[in-house]
């Protein structure tokens, strides 16, 4: 089973209200470097503190990459199984990404992928989850559909443009 994940390294700011009783307000420097996925709940990060500490299964919603973030971090449907792969796109590093459900841009960080267990075996269902980094400081859990990666040289923008699903099973 693969329920704890490595995921590339990101400093970010953890809120102390998630990891303290009442010791101090704001956020503390922290690197997020694991994910756990438990089906049917949202995805949970590892993060190694500022003092030495190792906290895990912390929700994104704790969790920003930048100090004082603008906008709050979501996960839009958690995990589909609980067995899955990271991998940090090559072809996606560093791409600038469009998240209008969230009116944010930003850029892309890694990829969750689930197998095993119901959703993540039902092409309809089935999602991967982008980790985007928010410029307003959140950080985006998003199936590839709520998210649109550009490239200057490359992508076209079209306003009337809509892909479908894929809801089949290839052989």
């Amino acid at each position: 089973m693969n329920f704890l994940l490595d995921i590339p390294r990101l400093k970010v700011y953890v809120d102390r209200q998630y990891m303290t009783d009442g010791q101090g307000q704001g956020r503390e420097e922290a690197y997020l470097f694991a994910v756990t996925l438990l089906e049917s709940r949202p995805l949970l990060f590892t993060v190694h503190t500022e003092y030495g500490a190792v906290y895990s299964r912390l929700p994104i919603s704790a969790i920003a990459w930048k100090p004082k973030p603008t906008d709050n971090s979501y996960d839009m449907w958690g995990a589909i199984s609980g067995n899955g792969c990271v991998t940090q796109h090559q072809y996606l590093k560093d791409y600038r990404v469009d998240v209008p459900v969230y009116k944010d841009r930003g850029r892309y960080h890694c990829t969750i992928d689930y197998y095993d267990g119901g959703f993540a075996q039902d092409p309809e269902q089935h999602k991967t989850s982008n980790m985007i980094l928010g410029d307003k400081g959140g950080i985006y859990i998003l199936p590839n559909n709520f998210c649109f990666f550009r490239d200057d040289h490359f992508t076209k923008k079209s306003k009337n443009l809509t892909y479908k699903r894929n809801t089949k099973y290839y052989l």
